[in-house]
C-alpha cells in the first residue's frame, strides 16, 4: 500500500510539514483516516454562505503566514 507523501515510514506525520485540512462536517472521517489531528480540521458549511466565510477566513491566514504572523492558522478559526 502507497504511503501519503506527508507520513513517514512508521505512519508518523512528518515533523517538517504542517496540514491543515479544511472541508465539509462530512469529511472530517476521511480527514481523521489520513491522519490529520483533528485540531488541525477546519470546518465548515458547503453553501455559498460557509464557502464565503472559509475563503474569506483563508485569506486572512495567509496575509498572516505572509507577515510572519506565528498565529496565522488561527484565522481560519475566526
Amino acid at each position: 500500500m502507497l504511503r501519503p507523501p506527508w507520513l513517514d515510514s512508521r505512519g508518523v506525520l512528518r515533523r517538517a510539514n504542517k496540514f491543515i485540512f479544511i472541508g465539509p462536517p462530512e469529511a472530517l472521517d476521511y480527514a481523521l483516516s489520513i491522519r490529520i489531528p483533528k485540531s488541525n480540521v477546519v470546518s465548515f458549511s458547503a453553501d455559498g454562505a460557509g464557502i464565503t466565510m472559509i475563503m474569506a477566513r483563508l485569506s486572512k491566514s495567509m496575509k498572516a503566514y505572509q507577515l510572519s504572523d506565528r498565529r496565522y492558522a488561527l484565522k481560519l478559526r475566526n
